[in-house]
C-alpha cells in the first residue's frame, strides 16, 4: 500500500498524467464546443485519428514539426467539413454521419499507414542468453492456439494476475522451473540452446 502512495503522491507520476492525457483533453474540448453548438458529432474519434496520422505522416515525409500540425488541422478540418456537409447540407442523421466518419477517417488512416510504409513490421522480439532459458506458456503443439492440456507443465514465471497484461513470454523468469526441463517443452524455440 505505501509503494502505491508514494507513486500517486510523487510529481513524475503526475507530470506523465497531464502529459498523456493532454491530447485527450484537446479531443475532449472539441466535442465540448460541438456539443454546446448543438451538433452531435460522433466522429470525433475518427477525426482525432485522422489528423493524428496526417500530421505523423508530414513530419515523416519532412515537414517540419509546425508543418505537421498544420497538416493535422487541416485534416481535420477536411473531415468535419464532411460531417457539416452531410449533416446540415444533405440532412442526415447526426448519429450515423458520425459513425460512418469515424469508420472512414479510421480506415482511410490504416490504409495510408500501410501504403506509405508498406515493409513495416512488428519489432523483433527480444533474444535471450542461454542462462535465460524458459518455457512458452502454451506448448507448441498442432492445435497452438487452443490451451494446452491439464497434463502439459506451465512454466509460466509470472504472477497469475500479470498474465492477461504481460504474457510469460516477455518476463525473465528468476529461476527456471523444474517443469521446464521436462521433454513438453522440447518443442520451444529456445530450448534448443545448450543446458
Amino acid at each position: 500500500m505505501d509503494v502505491l502512495l508514494d507513486i500517486l503522491g510523487s510529481a513524475n507520476f503526475w507530470a506523465a498524467a497531464i502529459r498523456i492525457a493532454t491530447p485527450l483533453i484537446f479531443g475532449v474540448l472539441g466535442a465540448l464546443i460541438c456539443e454546446r453548438a448543438g451538433v452531435l458529432n460522433l466522429g470525433i474519434e475518427g477525426i482525432f485519428v485522422a489528423g493524428a496520422m496526417a500530421g505523423w505522416l508530414a513530419v515523416y515525409l519532412g515537414a517540419g514539426l509546425w508543418g505537421g500540425v498544420l497538416v493535422a488541422a487541416l485534416a481535420g478540418a477536411i473531415f468535419g467539413g464532411l460531417h457539416a456537409f452531410l449533416t446540415v447540407i444533405l440532412g442526415l442523421s447526426q448519429h450515423v454521419s458520425g459513425i460512418g466518419i469515424t469508420l472512414l477517417a479510421t480506415s482511410v488512416s490504416y490504409f495510408t499507414y500501410r501504403t506509405a510504409l508498406p515493409n513495416v513490421s512488428s519489432p523483433a522480439s527480444p533474444t535471450f542468453p542461454s542462462s535465460a532459458r524458459r518455457c512458452s506458456r502454451r506448448p507448441r503443439s498442432p492445435g497452438w492456439p487452443l490451451p494446452p492440456s491439464p497434463s502439459s507443465p506451465s512454466c509460466s514465471t509470472a504472477p497469475r494476475w500479470a498474465l492477461p497484461f504481460a504474457p510469460s513470454a516477455t518476463i525473465p523468469p528468476r529461476s527456471m522451473p523444474r517443469a521446464c526441463r521436462s521433454s513438453a517443452c522440447a518443442s520451444a524455440p529456445w530450448s534448443s540452446a545448450p543446458r
